[in-house]
Formats: C-alpha cells, sequence, structure tokens
C-alpha cells in the first residue's frame, strides 16, 4: 500500500512539472499568433493533467482497480510529452518539429500513442471494476492491445523512414492493403468494446448499470457537443470525461445519471438522423429542382415531417434499453413466464428475480420468505423499519434516503409466501401507476416460484426422513433378527440334537424331557416372529381396520392402567398413513404405562 502511494505521489509531482512546462511553451506560442484562443488552447494542452489527478484519486483509493493506474500513466506521460513538444516547437520556431533526430522524444511520443490507444479500447472493457470478466472480452482486450503496438510500430518506421507510408500519414506514399491491418484491427476491436459497454448497461443490474451509465453519459455528450460547440466548451467536455470516469467508480449515485444519459442517447441519435435525412433530401431534391433555393425548404419540411415520430420511436427504444420492457406489461410478463419454463428447478427464484430485475430495473430489490428471512438482495440495500427514524411511510411503501420503496406481498392460494420489496430507481424518485402494476403483474408468477421452492424444500425434507426411517427400520429388524430370533433357533437346534443323543443312548425319559423344553422354545421363537411381523406391520391393521387393532394393542400393553381408546368416523386412509397414526398411539400409550403415574387415560383418533 505505501509503496503503490508512493508511486501515484512521484507521477503527480512528475505531472505537475510537466504540466507547468506545457502551459508556458503553449502560451508563448499562441500568444504571438493573432485571434488565437490562446487560454483554451493552453487548457487543452493540461487535459492530461486531468486525467494523471483522477487516475491518481482512483489508484489511491482503488489501488487494485487498474483503470486508475491507466489513467494515471497516460495522463503522466501525455503532459510529459506535451511538454517536449512544445519546448521544441520553440526551439525550431516550426508547428510540427520532427521528432526522429531525438531518441527521447521519438520514444516517448511511440509511448504515449500506445498508451492512450490502448486506453481508448481499454476503458469501456474495464471500466468500473478493472476486471475483464468474460472470454469475448478479454480477447477484445488482446485484439486492441496488438492493434495500438502494430500501428505504433508504423508510426515508428514512418518517424525514421519518411518514404514509408502509413494511414493518415503525410509521406504522400501508397499504403497498401497490409498496411491499413493494424488501424483497421485497433478500430474494430475498439468498437467493438464501446459496443460491449452498451450491451452491458442493458443487461446489467445495479449499481454496475449505473456506473456505466456515467462513461456512456460523458461519451454522448461529446459526441453531441463537440462538432457544434466552441473551444470553450470543447475544452469542458474534454476534461468531462476522467471525471465522468471517477465519479462513476467511486460515487456512481450522483445526479440521476441515468436521465442524462436516456437524453443524450436519444437526441445523439436524433441529431446524426436529422443531419443525414436533411443532407439526403437536399440531394434529391437538389437533382429535381436544379439546386435552386427551394431545395433548403424541401429539405427542412422532410425533416420537420419526421422529428416528432422519430422522436418518439427512439425515446421508446432507448427507453427500453435502459429502463427495460416497463412501458409494456405483457412483454414483461411473457418474459418471466419463459424464464420460470425453462430454468432448472433450483433457479427458480433467482430467474424470477433476474427477470423482475430486467423487467423494472429498480434501485434495490429484497426478496423474503413468509418469515421474514431475506433469500436475495440485489441493488440498495432494504429500507429500515418505519419506527427507525430513518424511515417515513409513503403511499405506496416505506420511503428511505430519497428513493420509494415498493412492498409487493406474494400470495399463492390465499396464503402469503413472501413478500417483495422494491426501490424506485432514482434518487428522489417514485414508483408511476404503470410500474406499480407491472411489478402486481409479475408478482403471481414470483409468489409461484418461491413456493415451489418451498414445496421442494419440504418435498426433500420428506424424502429424508423416509430415507431415515427406513434405515432405523432395517436397523432394528438386524437387530431383533440377530439378538432374539437367531439364538433362538440356535437353542433348537442344539436341544434337537441333544434329542437325539438321549434316544441314541436309550434314555427315553431325558429325550421326553428335553423334547418338552424344545416345544416351549418353539413356542416362544413362534410368538417373537409374530411380534417381529406386527412391528413391520401389524396383522389387525389388515383384517380389523385401525380402531379395533388399536384397542387390541392398547388392552395388551396397558394392563395397569385403564385406556380409553376413541375413534371418530375417518375416511379410507393410505396404509403409510394408517401405520403412522397406529404406531404414534401406540407410542404414546407405551411412554404413559412407562413413565406417567394416572389412574385412567384416554386416547382419541379424528380429524
Amino acid at each position: 500500500m505505501r509503496a503503490s502511494r508512493t508511486l501515484v505521489a512521484v507521477l503527480v509531482t512528475l505531472s505537475l512539472a510537466a504540466s507547468v512546462r506545457a502551459a508556458v511553451a503553449e502560451w508563448q506560442w499562441y500568444a504571438e499568433v493573432p485571434d488565437s484562443p490562446t487560454l483554451a488552447l493552453v487548457l487543452t494542452s493540461l487535459v492530461g493533467l486531468a486525467w494523471a489527478l483522477t487516475g491518481a484519486v482512483l489508484a489511491w483509493s482503488r489501488p487494485g482497480n487498474p483503470v486508475g493506474w491507466l489513467m494515471l500513466a497516460v495522463g503522466a506521460l501525455t503532459q510529459v510529452s506535451v511538454g517536449q513538444y512544445g519546448a521544441a516547437r520553440l526551439a525550431q520556431q516550426t508547428e510540427s518539429p520532427r521528432v526522429a533526430d531525438r531518441p527521447l522524444d521519438l520514444a516517448l511520443d511511440i509511448g504515449v500513442g500506445f498508451l492512450i490507444f490502448v486506453l481508448l479500447g481499454l476503458l469501456p472493457l474495464l471500466y468500473p471494476s478493472g476486471r475483464l470478466r468474460s472470454r469475448p472480452r478479454r480477447v477484445i482486450a488482446g485484439a486492441v492491445v496488438v492493434g495500438a503496438a502494430l500501428f505504433q510500430a508504423q508510426v515508428l518506421r514512418s518517424e525514421l523512414d519518411p518514404s514509408a507510408a502509413r494511414p493518415f500519414g503525410d509521406s504522400g506514399g501508397t499504403v497498401g492493403l497490409l498496411g491499413w491491418v493494424p488501424l483497421t484491427l485497433l478500430g474494430v476491436a475498439c468498437a467493438a468494446g464501446w459496443v460491449s459497454a452498451v450491451i452491458r448497461v442493458t443487461r446489467s443490474s445495479a449499481p454496475e448499470r449505473q456506473q456505466l451509465a456515467w462513461l456512456l453519459a460523458a461519451v454522448v455528450l461529446g459526441l453531441v457537443t463537440t462538432p457544434f460547440v466552441g473551444p470553450w466548451l470543447q475544452v469542458a467536455v474534454l476534461y468531462l470525461l476522467p471525471v465522468a470516469v471517477a465519479v462513476g467508480i467511486l460515487r456512481y449515485r450522483l445526479l440521476g445519471i441515468e436521465v442524462v444519459l436516456r437524453r443524450g442517447l436519444v437526441y445523439v441519435v436524433l441529431t446524426l438522423g436529422i443531419v443525414a435525412v436533411q443532407a439526403l433530401a437536399a440531394v434529391v431534391v437538389g437533382v429535381r429542382l436544379g439546386g435552386t433555393a427551394l431545395t433548403g425548404v424541401v429539405a427542412a419540411a422532410v425533416v420537420a415531417v419526421g422529428l416528432s415520430p422519430a422522436r418518439a420511436w427512439l425515446q421508446r427504444g432507448v427507453d427500453r434499453l435502459l429502463y427495460g420492457p416497463r412501458p409494456d406489461p405483457v412483454s414483461a410478463v411473457s418474459d418471466l413466464g419463459v424464464a420460470l419454463a425453462t430454468s432448472e428447478p433450483a433457479r427458480l427464484v433467482d430467474a424470477a428475480v433476474d427477470s423482475v430485475e430486467q423487467s423494472l430495473r429498480p434501485g434495490g430489490l429484497r426478496l423474503e420468505d413468509s418469515s421474514g428471512a431475506t433469500l436475495v438482495t440485489r441493488g440498495l440495500s432494504s429500507p429500515p423499519e418505519t419506527g427507525s427514524g430513518l424511515a417515513e411511510t409513503g403511499p405506496h411503501g416505506i420511503r428511505h434516503l430519497g428513493r420509494e420503496w415498493l412492498t409487493v406481498p406474494l400470495v399463492v392460494g390465499g396464503e402469503t409466501v413472501g413478500t417483495l420489496h422494491l426501490a424506485s430507481r432514482q434518487r428522489d424518485g417514485s414508483w408511476t401507476g404503470a410500474e406499480r402494476r407491472l411489478a402486481e403483474a409479475l408478482a403471481p408468477q414470483v409468489a409461484v416460484a418461491l413456493r415451489a421452492l418451498d414445496l421442494n424444500a419440504d418435498l426433500e425434507a420428506q424424502r429424508d426422513a423416509v430415507v431415515e426411517a427406513r434405515r432405523e427400520e432395517r436397523e432394528r429388524l438386524r437387530h431383533d433378527l440377530h439378538d432374539g430370533l437367531g439364538p433362538s433357533l440356535t437353542g433348537i437346534g442344539l436341544g434337537l440334537q441333544a434329542v437325539d443323543d438321549a434316544l441314541a443312548g436309550g434314555d427315553v425319559d431325558q429325550g421326553r424331557e428335553i423334547a418338552g423344553v424344545l416345544r416351549a422354545e418353539t413356542a416362544a421363537t413362534v410368538t417373537e416372529i409374530r411380534r417381529i411381523i406386527d412391528d413391520l406391520r401389524p396383522a389387525g391393521l389388515s383384517s380389523q381396520g385401525l380402531a379395533p387393532a388399536l384397542r387390541r394393542a392398547v388392552a395388551s400393553i396397558a394392563r395397569q392402567v385403564p385406556v380409553e381408546v376413541s375413534v371418530a368416523e375417518l375416511p379410507d386412509l393410505p396404509r403409510d398413513v394408517e401405520d403412522a397414526v397406529f404406531r404414534i398411539a401406540l407410542e404414546a400409550v407405551t411412554n404413559l404405562t412407562r413413565h406417567a403415574v394416572a389412574d385412567r387415560a384416554r386416547v382419541s383418533l379424528g380429524r
């Protein structure tokens, strides 16, 4: 920790020193240029310092997140490079000083360019956690690094050899097909990274969705404003992006950023569409009308007619992209049904919660069972009790820390099986009527999933109980056969051998005496066998029914305490239930005769 913070301090100091040098050089150069926005250009030369300071804050507070270190390195080296460039420009008195003769400056330029391209491509992939969580993102990251390295190698070759051509270079040479491969690879990889960030916004849950919204909002704002504003606002936009990155990681819940992103996406697409349509209309009408003044009027009319429907269509698309299918409850309910139908039984509740979160995009979610125990928590923590002083009761639930918590009971068959708590998406926001109706429409299916989870748990418990009971019954039967019936049969066998020996020796009286003993032993063994069979299933239950069999069994074991057996009219019971009732009642009477001091007792069966 100490070493990392020391490195942060060193890089920040280097950035500050290089920024002073760059600002002075920029001011001296443009102060001699008439009508130039000198101060704006000086501030532009210090954009790297904003990245360095932002990266320093992130690296200091989140040293395990590589985003901060990457921003700090890019910002610090950029300021050093800008300072070197400004000094060389003043020394050579030229707008574009050559660096090929200065190896240190050349290496610095190539390295800074590589890091800037890497930051541009990796930022949407690493942000906000700093980890590449999926294989596609790792592949894209590798393509960004390889593309940046190959392109900067082309730049280095063109600097050392003026005749070497590269894309967008000024050597005048022809770039072959292979010469476009590095730039194409880099461009496609960077575009794929930013597209993946947009896709993650649509699929992620809080808080990652809000964090990505900060990054994309800054990018969208830059795309919307940069072509149409002056140098001062362009400078402000350049400073906004690193600040948005830091806020998105550290304080992503500020300012209701999803609203900014929602409006920004609509108007950036709408602006580009207007420009394209007006240009197309102008070309078509110009061909027809010969480029008269009426051309612009007709093109503007075409744009005006399509503006309102286009804005409404774009707004619906962006709303579904950012907020899910809340305006379309039928699709939301259908999606939830499909999720439940295709999920494994053990994941029914998780699938239901995922679908609800995708449809409503709440700021927080908590699912409780009927006992109040928490099963699932997503996003913000659940609200405190209203009596704690931290929350107040709103019209539809509890309002806590500026968010309204919507409480939806989950009911199946008239029985409450759980409760779903949903926090409003925005701070100081409330649930609209449409959102509440959608939550209530989704609740029954969530309740069914929760009930299925309870039934599955009960089934597992009963299955375990049956397995345990069977194991105990087998153990008891083994014990009875081994300790009771086995020795008796062994004794009878030895007795028969003694009878045979007595008869062989002519001692008939002794043989008869042993035979009498064997007869009594055999009778006792038969009684023991019947007892074991009765323990497996009492014979009277099959031949007489529950009530007579129970009265007979109670009378045989409760001879000292009179026990009255009262059995009401019962329907036909399954054999397992009948056996269980018989054994439970008989065990109760057995415990009574052994442990209770009672004059009389009564066993009552009914429903």
